[in-house]
């Protein structure tokens, strides 16, 4: 599997009808926006019971067309073969891929049921970003006021490999 960086232009294109596997679903508003914005088939999942009941919550009122359809599944350690699809056109990865313990094996679920030619969109947050807030976080625990990203370097850096 092959990546390259996108901008937010290159994010997922509308695609009538094709199947499509939001991971991490959460609230499942991007599997929504994908469902009734962009005519995916979509499928939420989500390793957290409250987090499916919550997605499946905002659907009461969908509109004219059904909402996403949404699993507990989790990707890591399920069989992929519960899934509603058996391969899918786009599977997003939304803040949920750092949490992933085991990226190789994970990466290779996404190749069973990633369609030929089909999008693996991953969305992360910004490793600097990550770093200056947890920086924020020291310096408050220790009442300290931080002067900048490099502000108690050393109590840091043991942190910022997570």
């Amino acid at each position: 599997m092959r990546g390259r960086e996108t901008t937010h232009g290159q994010a997922p294109r509308p695609r009538q009808g094709r199947p499509a596997l939001d991971i991490g679903s959460g609230d499942g508003s991007l599997a929504r926006y994908l469902h009734h914005e962009l005519g995916y088939r979509t499928t939420g999942i989500d390793c957290s019971p409250s987090a499916v009941e919550l997605a499946a919550a905002h659907d009461i009122n969908p509109g004219p067309s059904p909402g996403p359809a949404w699993q507990c599944v989790d990707i890591t350690t399920d069989d992929v073969t519960v899934l509603a699809h058996p391969a899918y056109a786009l599977i997003t990865c939304r803040l949920v891929y750092r949490w992933i313990d085991d990226k190789p094996a994970f990466l290779d679920q996404i190749r069973r049921i990633l369609a030929l030619g089909g999008v693996f969109w991953v969305v992360t947050e910004i490793a600097g970003r990550r770093i200056a807030n947890r920086t924020r976080e020291v310096c408050a625990l220790y009442g300290h006021t931080c002067s900048g990203p490099g502000a108690f370097r050393q109590e840091v850096t043991p942190w910022t490999r997570w």
